[in-house]
């Protein structure tokens, strides 16, 4: 499979649209990065550690900015049949149907897939990758544009491509946060 790219915006971003909806990719360029979702200000995801959720935007930019965090914000179209707070409700649905990200239940994508499937139509049964999830939702028409933090290094020709991995890799990545919980 070929690697995706993002194209970044060159604008500045110091912090999320307050009506926008964005697929927030943190660790970037890590295999495998984890992922959340930001409406209206306010990100959710769901992890090793358990659920997060409505964290204020503020919080969020300023945990990235204090560790560095390489990080894209996908700006997504606001499916118009639906209110922000409809939307941030739907998601949160989709990840209170897991407990946590653990090994053969959940990932921090399959919320994410949940949510697009059944708030914007998307087709995810077959998707399993951040970098399959990318390209069906540009073809779509739902990515309006995509910012970055901390992913100069990365970005060439105005572009960020998106690093492969297996579904080993999501698990060997699962374990170490496990352990790094733990401790």
């Amino acid at each position: 499979m070929k690697n995706f790219s993002l194209r970044i915006s060159t604008s500045p971003f110091e912090r999320p649209d307050p009506e926008a909806v964005y697929l927030v990719i943190l660790h970037a360029g890590k295999k495998p990065p984890h992922m959340g979702v930001m409406i209206g200000g306010l990100y959710s995801s769901l992890s090793v550690k358990g659920k997060d959720l409505d964290v204020p935007a503020e919080v969020l930019i300023k945990n990235i900015s204090l560790r560095k965090i390489v990080s894209l914000f996908v700006e997504i179209n606001v499916n118009q049949e639906y209110t922000l707070q409809a939307l941030n409700s739907c998601f949160k649905t989709q990840i209170n149907l897991f407990p946590r990200v653990d090994i053969g239940i959940a990932t921090c994508l399959t919320p994410i897939l949940l949510f697009f499937a059944a708030c914007y139509q998307v087709r995810t049964l077959d998707i399993n990758y951040l970098y399959q999830l990318l390209p069906l939702l540009e073809k779509e028409g739902w990515i309006v544009n995509t910012h970055a933090l901390f992913a100069d290094a990365l970005i060439l020709e105005g572009r960020f491509e998106l690093p492969l991995y297996t579904t080993e890799e999501i698990y060997k990545g699962i374990e170490q946060v496990r352990t790094e919980y733990k401790n």
